[in-house]
């Protein structure tokens, strides 16, 4: 599996949780993270960031640096991840990582096409997307509508639906052109990430734990 990392210094309007002293520290604990969830080749497209921040991932994969905003680095992660030939991963830099999930992930996206690693909490909100739940490599998995642009694809679903990749900024965009080309996303019930987000963070996990972890690691 091959990785598109976007990464910025800027801190979305959302808002991070307090687990961090910065954006730096967050996402420097995001990518420990990363590493320790498995084996997995990086590419870092960095926006705007600070010549520390490029200095710090050329350590871990290749980096782009300096792309211009959302649009700018997705379509880029794009771009480049057509010219391969092994599972993509798309994530974002605010993504914090269980140990050892990257390889259920790469199977899990073998089997179903599209997964995302992240169980997202908004989807408890309505019963009917917990209807139809699936089991796999001793894993339970459900159909999702919509997620994050963290997720991951066969390359060959990536190649033979790329307008629809395009189509739209928004993650909610994406994902319900794809349905409407018959390919759905897959979620862990038990999540392998979550998503950095205030108010949004994944069920059963104790995230703020596990950032402590790999910010004092």
């Amino acid at each position: 599996m091959i990785a598109f990392i976007r990464v910025s210094p800027f801190i979305p309007t959302s808002g991070n949780p307090p687990f961090f002293a910065d954006k730096f520290e967050m996402v420097k604990a995001c990518n420990k993270s990363l590493c320790k969830a498995g084996d997995v080749r990086k590419v870092y497209l960095l926006d705007r960031c600070p010549d520390e921040w490029i200095i710090y991932f050329k350590k871990y994969g290749d980096v782009f640096p300096n792309t211009y905003g959302k649009k700018e680095s997705l379509w880029e992660a794009y771009r480049v991840a057509q010219l391969e030939k092994e599972n993509i991963l798309f994530l974002e830099d605010d993504y914090l990582w269980r140990p050892n999930t990257l390889k259920d992930l790469d199977k899990a996206v073998s089997y179903f096409g599209l997964v995302s690693p992240y169980d997202h909490p908004t989807d408890y909100l309505d019963d009917k997307n917990m209807i139809i739940t699936y089991n796999f490599n001793g894993l339970t998995w459900r159909w999702c509508p919509t997620n994050t642009h963290t997720f991951a694809v066969k390359p060959n679903i990536f190649n033979e639906h790329i307008d629809a990749f395009y189509y739209g900024l928004h993650d909610w965009q994406m994902f319900f052109k794809l349905r409407t080309e018959n390919v759905k996303l897959y979620t862990p019930l038990y999540s392998m990430a979550t998503h950095l987000v205030t108010g949004q963070l994944a069920f059963n996990v104790d995230w703020e734990k596990l950032a402590n972890k790999y910010k004092n690691g």
